[in-house]
């Protein structure tokens, strides 16, 4: 198996959050040929963030892309030129009012290989506390949910929670923790 060859790589559409290319590819090997589709995003964190008496801290928010509400973590994309533990701590601060001084890294993945070149990166925020108000982008509207373990693993196996990124977050800390 060898990496394919690119060439011929054009942009598509910049929007907001995402550059949209096409680029040709060959198979060194078998010689297969093809356009494929690329979506550029800038890296994301995700952060699960639990309180000093062991509830995990979710945020509950509408979700145009499924045009529902979702349970997720606090979370967002990193600033150019930011460390994914500043990202990671500004979101926090941002969409739950809460801070920590116990952060890990959790892990880093390709959030889909396929079509995507961007990263997510996953931290644990321990023991964090609110301190101030939300912070929002004028187009959120995030209201802060507290679970216990067993409330959240409940809304894993029932589907409530369904964002992938969060059941992978929360199914490494369950394996790890």
């Amino acid at each position: 198996m060898k990496k394919w060859k690119l060439s011929n790589k054009k942009e598509v559409l910049k929007a907001k959050i995402f550059k949209y290319f096409t680029v040709d590819v060959e198979s060194e090997v078998t010689h297969k040929k093809g356009t494929f589709d690329i979506i550029a995003s800038f890296d994301w964190v995700n952060i699960l963030a639990l309180n000093k008496a062991g509830q995990f801290i979710l945020v509950k928010q509408y979700r145009a892309g499924t045009d529902s509400i979702t349970y997720e973590f606090a979370a967002g994309g990193m600033e150019i030129g930011e460390e994914p533990l500043v990202s990671a701590k500004r979101e926090l601060l941002e969409e739950t009012g809460h801070t920590s001084s116990n952060w890990s890294h959790m892990l880093s993945v390709d959030v889909n290989p396929a079509f995507m070149v961007n990263k997510c990166h996953f931290f644990l925020a321990q023991d964090a506390t609110k301190t101030t108000d939300q912070s929002l982008d004028h187009l959120e509207e995030i209201e802060i949910i507290y679970k216990s373990k067993d409330e959240v693993l409940n809304m894993l196996d029932s589907g409530e929670i369904s964002h992938s990124l969060v059941a992978l977050g929360l199914n490494h800390y369950f394996r790890h923790n």
